[in-house]
């Protein structure tokens, strides 16, 4: 069985309508940004709402996880679209297919003890930068 990751951005998100269902927007709300992340690197930040990838409208999460989904089998950058204050700006990113960005583990050949050990590492990774789970109290 060969295991493939998958494309990935670099940020924790959400449908926007989650965050505020009173107001009328449509898109995915980044609640994190990873750091060295492609997001973060394009100059996304956390708050930002991204509206389309590569031109196609991503409404809710389900839809922004079908699109990027589609740059498996690419390394050509993409450009997002997103709401900042009420303004529209796009960039371009280099998605990222880095364990760092990708969690997946293949269960059909890995050990409870492998994979437990694989979510350490991930984890210490992640947490190193300071950022991960950090709670910001201005918010």
């Amino acid at each position: 069985m060969v295991f493939l990751s998958y494309p990935r951005l670099g940020v924790t998100n959400c449908s926007y309508s989650i965050i505020n269902p009173n107001r009328n927007i449509e898109g995915n709300y980044l609640l994190h940004v990873f750091p060295n992340s492609p997001a973060e690197i394009a100059g996304l930040k956390k708050g930002d709402t991204i509206t389309k990838v590569n031109n196609y409208v991503v409404p809710t999460y389900k839809d922004f996880v079908i699109n990027i989904s589609k740059y498996q089998d690419t390394t050509d950058p993409i450009y997002i679209e997103f709401m900042r204050e009420e303004k529209t700006k796009k960039v371009k990113v280099n998605l990222s297919q880095s364990e760092i960005f990708t969690a997946q583990i293949n269960i059909h050949e890995t050990t409870i003890e492998e994979i437990q050990e694989k979510r350490r590492q991930l984890a210490k990774q992640r947490f190193a930068s300071g950022e991960l789970w950090k709670v910001d109290r201005n918010d």
